[in-house]
């Protein structure tokens, strides 16, 4: 555990709250028809949107543990849900994931979508989240989430991965950006543009950007899990 990581989590998260909730950054994003990436998933109205609008069927987390116990919603309350996690534990601000953890992450991202895809949530339950759970207002597209659900991401509909860190900006955005390399054959540039193009208030610095060349080139030297 990064000590530095743990002394600037809640100023930090209470930034990515301002800006939330004052400029145009969304919690949560979807990249494609089977992946969202955001930020901690709280209890209540986040939570909700996540499992009935985004039909968020898998998560996957790449925060530390400490990260997970603030009103956040983690693999105790997803497995209540038949929502399968993956922690991913990676330091925050000056880490990146290890090329086993991306590697690990991208083929659980891939084989959810897979068995999402044939089984088509035959086994959902009710969500076990209520109003009263609600402890932040939190704007998504322009919206502020409401218990109600959201529409503003019509004809995405198909079971989905969740991946997120604490803002969602670099180490969530780290796989994402593998899995775009592998899912799509995109190049680190191509995942990287077509990443920021649907959240663009990610932050990739010198070891993250590493961390996806280091995975685009692991890539390159063996057979495409997704083929």
């Amino acid at each position: 555990m990064s000590l530095f990581s743990k002394m600037t989590f809640l100023p930090s998260l209470g930034y990515n709250l301002l800006r939330n909730r004052w400029s145009t950054w969304n919690w949560f994003d979807r990249i494609d028809e089977q992946l969202v990436i955001g930020a901690l998933p709280f209890f209540g109205p986040v939570t909700h949107q996540l499992y009935h609008s985004e039909r968020i069927r898998a998560v996957v987390s790449m925060n530390e543990d400490f990260e997970l116990f603030l009103y956040v919603t983690n693999h105790r309350h997803w497995n209540k849900l038949n929502v399968p996690f993956l922690q991913l534990r990676t330091s925050d601000i000056f880490h990146a994931p290890t090329l086993d953890q991306l590697s690990i992450g991208v083929n659980f991202i891939l084989e959810q979508q897979k068995q999402l895809r044939e089984h088509q949530d035959s086994n959902d339950c009710l969500a076990l989240i209520t109003k009263n759970e609600m402890l932040w207002p939190i704007r998504n597209q322009g919206k502020t989430l409401t218990i109600e659900g959201r529409d503003d991401f019509d004809g995405y509909n198909l079971p989905s991965i969740y991946v997120h860190c604490k803002a969602g900006r670099t180490r969530s955005a780290t796989l994402v950006a593998c899995y775009l390399i592998e899912r799509y054959a995109h190049t680190p540039n191509e995942a990287i543009e077509e990443l920021v193009r649907k959240r663009p208030q990610i932050l990739l610095q010198k070891r993250q950007l590493e961390a996806i060349q280091n995975f685009y080139e692991y890539r390159q030297r063996n057979v495409s899990a997704f083929s």
